[in-house]
């Protein structure tokens, strides 16, 4: 049997240099991608806190501040409660002040929306020179009435008009701690059902 030649060696050297460089390069081009790709995404800053409001019951007031990146519109498709498991969602009802809501009874653990929101930097739709490119979301999560505290999650499905996004997935999710004892106390001398909406 013949002893492998000095270029049969190189050739085997050359050959895993490359295969080790084209692996590397793929690794940096997925990386490059993924921060692009996240750089499309909206800003999202939520703020959760338990409520307690009168003929309600508790519930967490679900905060959501959206800023679009995009030099489209973005559309907030649908909002999720994956966390707790039992709990339901709620848009609220309309207080007739300014687009302003009130908790009210929420029916399941998701919600379609269909909330536009402009494309970046574009102004308001009353002309002022405050931004369009943003929107708030109050939402009104209510937990299973055994759950006190722990882990809220919730999904938040987008896309935008020129399917630049499609269908995205977004997890957000915060630790809520027991609410006030004064408050736990109100709650269970109530117990009245959230209002519906009417």
């Amino acid at each position: 049997m013949a002893q492998p030649s000095w270029t049969d060696y190189v050739t085997a050297i050359a050959t895993a240099a490359t295969a080790l460089f084209a692996g590397l390069s793929g690794i940096a081009a997925l990386i490059v991608l993924r921060r692009e790709s996240r750089r499309l995404l909206p800003v999202i800053e939520p703020d959760f806190r338990w409520a307690d409001e009168k003929d309600v019951g508790p519930h967490i007031r679900t905060l959501i501040l959206i800023t679009n990146r995009l030099d489209e519109t973005l559309v907030i498709d649908s909002v999720k409660l994956a966390r707790p498991a039992g709990g339901t969602l709620s848009p609220g009802c309309p207080t007739g002040y300014g687009g302003d809501t009130k908790a009210g009874r929420g029916h399941s653990p998701r919600l379609s929306l269909g909330r536009q929101i402009r494309p970046r930097g574009e102004p308001d739709s009353i002309g002022r020179d405050s931004s369009g490119d943003w929107a708030q979301l109050m939402l009104y999560a209510f937990p299973p009435p055994q759950w006190s505290a722990g882990k809220v999650r919730l999904e938040i499905r987008i896309s935008s008009k020129a399917l630049t996004i499609r269908n995205r997935r977004i997890v957000i999710q915060r630790t809520v701690p027991a609410m006030a004892a004064s408050v736990r106390w109100a709650s269970a001398h109530r117990r009245k059902p959230p209002p519906e909406c009417g």
